[in-house]
């Protein structure tokens, strides 16, 4: 329930916009009144300097690069991280600039009056990034939330220069970027969120917007480990592996628009998926190490290094690549973006990535609703959406400090863990254990990909009491046809067929409860029978 302190502060904050605007240093309004004068001095500072005729060029690009750091440390300050990024924070935005990247680059540009093409601006940038990277402060930088483990606070990025923070058991309370040393880095188009507390809103909505289809696992089913994933999200340190969700089903299930739909609640309205190109592995990393929220989007086709990346990514380590335009120099990128996928025909299912996956699948939508309204909705909805998910936020931050971390004899630990001290304080931990085991099933199911051809088997199922005996090859052409009408993609050939058969056997038995025969006979003869359990 939401406090009536919590209540009040929505409508005094929406009484007061305005007022807070024109007196908050930190506003757009004084941002706008005070930068260019700030700025005009760097800049006149800068052409005395390149135009005095009694100074060497030597000394001139020198003394520019000093007035710049000198500007920039005015105005912020210089950082660095352990595992290599360097950022700018600008105390007047409350954000981060990685030294490395366009925004930071144009906002330097603004304020130097220099271009990319000019000898000194580069220059000046050259030996900042050096300093930097040998003199910066070390600090961490966090991407959406930051929990501590010794403190219990929960602080939550509001994907601008604030921030809202809560103490165990107590109220969230706003703040902004950098307070208490805790840095956030933010997208530079998101769209930054205002709690609403004052209205009833719950993550319904939200949640029903997700076409799933009730197979392996059930509707509900899948709506627990997602909403235990999201939540994941907001507790790092508890998530030192991540798990990665594959939204998975044929074209026209929403597999494009759900990621959207996440990205946009997340970072804001100009999220959008992305492809997967083939020779595009560093164009991966980079976004991984520089986004907050990356979805690909129909990654469909086989990409030589994808599992590989995936698996790097969901177990915590360091990507290593050639650094571009060097022929030996190797540098480390940490990921910090929240991964997501969608496929129809996935090529990414290694037994050890598939383990790691949260396989959701997603029927064909009935009834089309068009993108501009679903998104149009969520962006009215979107800061009550926020509160209520705050105040969620809270009761598991809560129910953390009493469930201690059990050991599950699961692959994904973290997950695990985390989701039984999530349902543990509802009566819910044992459901939790009996949902990872399905979980498991359904994993394995996807690593053999099976999907589409437990599906067609069922479709058949449906009006047959029993299939054969007949051998393999009847059995496949029999399914093609139902997999082409269906959107469904059926192993290539029949031998493959009859592979995917021999290892989905216990899935197809459980899943379609029927009693699986199998028979082979003389020069590689194979029958296959399939009975309904009800009708033995």
């Amino acid at each position: 329930m939401v406090s009536l302190s919590q209540k009040e502060h929505s409508r005094k904050r929406a009484a007061h916009a305005q007022e807070e605007d024109e007196n908050d240093p930190n506003s757009e309004y004084q941002q706008s009144a005070h930068t260019p004068h700030e700025d005009e001095a760097l800049r006149e500072a800068l052409r005395q300097t390149i135009l005095d005729p009694d100074m060497q060029g030597f000394d001139k690009k020198r003394a520019a690069a000093d007035l710049i750091r000198q500007h920039l440390l005015e105005r912020g300050a210089l950082y660095r991280t352990a595992d290599g990024p360097l950022f700018f924070f600008s105390h007047r935005e409350c954000r981060l600039y990685d030294l490395e990247q366009p925004p930071f680059t144009r906002w330097l540009i603004e304020a130097s009056g220099l271009s990319t093409t000019e000898t000194f601006f580069n220059f000046a940038v050259d030996t900042l990034t050096a300093h930097v990277a040998r003199r910066g402060t070390l600090v961490e930088v966090h991407t959406l939330s930051d929990y501590d483990v010794q403190t219990k606070v929960l602080t939550v990025s509001n994907g601008g220069g604030g921030v809202w923070r809560r103490e165990p058991h107590g109220e969230w309370r706003e703040g902004k970027n950098g307070d208490g040393g805790i840095l956030f880095f933010t997208e530079p188009d998101a769209t930054p969120w205002e709690p609403d507390f004052a209205t009833t809103e719950n993550m319904d909505w939200l949640f029903k917007q997700i076409n799933f289809r009730p197979a392996p696992l059930s509707v509900a089913e899948q709506q627990v480990f997602f909403e235990v994933w999201l939540l994941h999200q907001f507790f790092p340190p508890l998530r030192r592996t991540r798990a990665i969700p594959a939204w998975l089903g044929p074209q026209g299930s929403g597999k494009s628009t759900t990621c959207r739909l996440i990205g946009r609640f997340l970072v804001g309205e100009a999220f959008e998926v992305t492809g997967l190109r083939k020779e595009k592995e560093d164009a991966f990393v980079a976004a991984l190490t520089h986004r907050v929220v990356h979805a690909i989007d129909n990654a469909d086709t086989r990409v030589s290094w994808l599992e590989d990346a995936l698996a790097l990514y969901a177990t915590g380590e360091v990507f290593r690549l050639r650094k571009l335009y060097t022929t030996n120099e190797e540098v480390s990128y940490r990921p910090q973006a929240i991964l997501m996928l969608t496929s129809r025909d996935p090529h990414f299912q290694r037994v050890d990535v598939s383990q790691r996956l949260l396989p959701f699948q997603l029927q064909e939508i009935g009834e089309f609703q068009d993108e501009p309204s679903i998104f149009a909705e969520l962006s009215r909805r979107r800061n009550r959406l926020w509160g209520a998910w705050l105040e969620q936020l809270a009761r598991v931050q809560d129910g953390l400090l009493d469930t201690p971390s059990p050991k599950l004899p699961f692959r994904m630990a973290d997950y695990a863990a985390f989701g039984w001290r999530v349902l543990q304080p509802r009566g819910l931990g044992s459901g939790w254990i009996e949902l990872l085991k399905r979980l498991e099933a359904a994993q394995m199911r996807f690593a053999v990909g099976g999907e589409a051809l437990v599906r067609a088997l069922g479709i058949l199922m449906e009006v047959q009491e029993q299939i054969g005996p007949c051998s393999v090859r009847e059995l496949y052409t029999r399914l093609v046809d139902i997999a082409d009408a269906n959107g469904l993609a059926l192993p290539k050939t029949a031998e493959w067929f009859g592979r995917k058969l021999t290892a989905l056997k216990g899935v197809i038995e459980a899943e379609l409860h029927v009693v699986f025969i199998d028979v082979h006979g003389h020069e590689g003869k194979r029958w296959i029978t399939l009975i309904k359990k009800e009708a033995q």
